[in-house]
């Protein structure tokens, strides 16, 4: 066990609403806009919780591909076969669907979904108050994994790195779903 670094296309974003209380899904969305872009992401309520989707139009094999070769040319100073199979993998998928299905089964290193939530916050205003914190799951199909790390205070430095990224929307709007975690 340890803690990794991962980058990854947040998929699904859930927030029970026994921790959102009597926040409002618009103030919910509102605070977390500041970590993704939500216009992005479906929205379907259960009585226990809230669950954003990312759009299905986003994760289409061409927007995803294209953007995963830029971000590999990015991260990486040598070509690797492993990931250029992926690519040649994810060409033959015709929905999103499948895309996450092939992340869910973890066969590809550079392209799976991570097992479990990751547990964060999103800060929400709150009337006297400075702000109230509220928890959140991510879950990302992860493109970029290092570990094992020991690091405190990490929020400003990730969401740097986070808008570096996001430079790239006009380009690849999929980055807006693209968020920097420890798990």
């Amino acid at each position: 066990m340890g803690t990794y670094l991962v980058i990854g296309i947040i998929y699904q974003v859930t927030v029970c609403k026994s921790d959102a209380k009597d926040r409002t899904v618009e103030q919910l969305e509102q605070a977390l806009s500041k970590e993704v872009a939500i216009h992005h992401y479906v929205l379907e309520e259960t009585p226990g919780k809230y669950e954003w989707t990312i759009s299905p139009a986003l994760l289409m094999a061409t927007n995803v591909i294209n953007f995963l070769q830029r971000q590999f040319d990015l991260l990486y100073d040598e070509p690797d076969e492993c990931r250029d199979q992926l690519l040649r993998s994810l060409q033959g998928m015709n929905s999103h669907e499948e895309l996450v299905s092939y992340a869910k089964e973890g066969s590809a290193e550079y392209f799976y979904s991570y097992t479990s939530m990751i547990m964060d916050s999103i800060a929400l205003p709150k009337p006297g108050w400075h702000s109230e914190r509220i928890m959140v799951a991510w879950s990302p199909i992860v493109f970029h994994s290092e570990g094992k790390m020991i690091l405190e205070c990490y929020q400003d430095t990730f969401r740097y790195i986070d808008n570096l990224m996001r430079l790239q929307r006009h380009e690849f709007p999929i980055v807006d779903c693209v968020k920097v975690l420890i798990v």
